[in-house]
């Protein structure tokens, strides 16, 4: 209706409060006193992501002689061995991963940049990267920037990004105390702190129930998981065990209740063939519900490199297309979700990525606990009541529906019409 109206004096009038109500501040006017720095570095090879693939790839291809970058966006290396409660080579993952960070520290050939982001690829494999030296200071030293920016000419580029977990949309998605079940399980295992007393899951795949053991170790009630899949694993189900936790197999959960935080949920039985519901709503008590749907490998940068991603129908999800530039995948990227898979391709990604053919010994040994990557293709369930696909923009189930029947059927279009993920959660929806 506004579009006919730019120009207008109606417009003129109305244009001031429309922009108020969509809640856009001034940009600052005061100086910046910050200092930043552009850098351009030259490698044989770079090494995106330091979780246990991109610590193997990094390794590899250092111990052959090759110049190494190995950025990630967190402060310290390790990406999920620092919150996944695995062992590696009979020791806990994260100390495993703090090891083979002191050892690529000592290699001179190698340079690690935490804190950075790898955000953009361009042609003749040179990548953008933003360093945060300074932001979670304080007190800045004298000279130092606040932020780096890095323009690296690599040879051969390892993208060991890791992969996004899925929320699942259902009614009620949106209420404080309802988040993602490998969130929960990082604030257990790498930072010691609780969602809930009272918890329950919420999934369409094996790995809530890895999440549901680690918060039961922590001193959290789990009081049920609920899986849209009737036919779970009996392995699963020694899992739920382990928990203490009810199963309620073939269930999806209906609805939220509570205000400012979450006090129970409702669920029904579900039929995950044809997406129906069934029988009586029951209540759970529960302070916070945990959700899964699934994992998305982050595919961006081999996607800004120049070729159109691959839907895998097992996996539920986007894999990274074959390379167009000189770049090698490893791990969860490229839809390998257990940490042996993901050794085992860092490892012969740095090897290939360095032109070497030795490998350095045994790879090391990983105790997992077991589980199918591969969801049940369930993400919403239709029932009374606003179901989320968006929850900064606030862009519902419906709202999609609806943008499909008026005809906005590309994606590109989509998010224009319902600005779904136009927020900070840029590509990840």
């Amino acid at each position: 209706v506004i579009g006919p109206l730019k120009g207008t004096r109606f417009w003129m009038f109305c244009e001031h409060f429309i922009r108020r109500a969509a809640g856009l501040g001034k940009a600052g006017t005061a100086h910046d006193p910050a200092r930043y720095e552009r850098m351009n570095a030259f490698c044989d090879v770079l090494v995106v992501g330091s979780g246990p693939a991109g610590l193997m790839a990094a390794k590899a291809a250092a111990d052959q002689g090759a110049r190494v970058i190995l950025a990630d966006l967190e402060a310290h290396f390790g990406g999920s061995a620092n919150w996944s409660g695995e062992t590696i080579d009979g020791m806990p993952a994260a100390d495993w991963a703090q090891r083979m960070a002191a050892q690529l520290a000592g290699n001179d050939n190698v340079r690690l940049l935490p804190r950075t982001t790898v955000w953009g690829y361009y042609d003749g494999n040179t990548l953008a990267a933003l360093e945060r030296v300074t932001d979670h200071k304080e007190v800045a030293a004298k000279g130092e920037p606040r932020q780096r920016y890095w323009a690296i000419r690599a040879g051969t580029v390892v993208l060991a990004t890791g992969f996004f977990e899925r929320p699942l949309v259902f009614p009620g998605n949106d209420r404080p105390g309802v988040m993602l079940a490998h969130a929960a399980e990082r604030y257990v295992n790498e930072y010691g702190v609780l969602p809930g007393q009272r918890v329950a899951l919420f999934t369409n795949n094996d790995s809530a129930y890895r999440s549901a053991v680690a918060l039961k170790k922590a001193g959290a009630a789990v009081v049920a998981i609920i899986d849209v899949r009737s036919d779970v694993s009996n392995e699963m189900r020694r899992l739920a065990s382990d928990a203490e936790a009810e199963l309620l197999a073939g269930h999806a959960v209906v609805a939220t209740e509570g205000g400012k935080a979450l006090t129970g949920l409702k669920v029904q039985r579900f039929d995950a063939m044809s997406g129906s519901l069934s029988g009586d709503e029951r209540s759970i008590h529960a302070e916070s519900l945990l959700m899964s749907g699934g994992w998305s490998p982050t595919i961006h940068l081999a996607s800004q490199a120049g070729a159109k991603a691959e839907w895998d129908p097992a996996r539920q999800a986007f894999l990274p297309p074959k390379p167009t530039q000189r770049w090698i995948g490893a791990g969860a990227f490229t839809g390998s979700f257990s940490t042996a898979e993901a050794i085992a391709e860092g490892r012969a990604a740095g090897l290939q990525a360095a032109g070497g053919t030795a490998s350095s010994g045994p790879l090391p040994v990983v105790e997992a606990a077991p589980g199918d990557p591969d969801p049940a293709p369930v993400f919403e369930i239709r029932a009374k009541g606003k179901s989320f696909v968006d929850f900064q923009h606030d862009v519902t189930a419906e709202d999609v529906r609806l943008a499909h029947r008026e005809g906005f059927v590309s994606v590109e279009h989509l998010k224009r019409y319902t600005t779904l993920g136009m927020a900070t959660d840029q590509g990840k929806n």
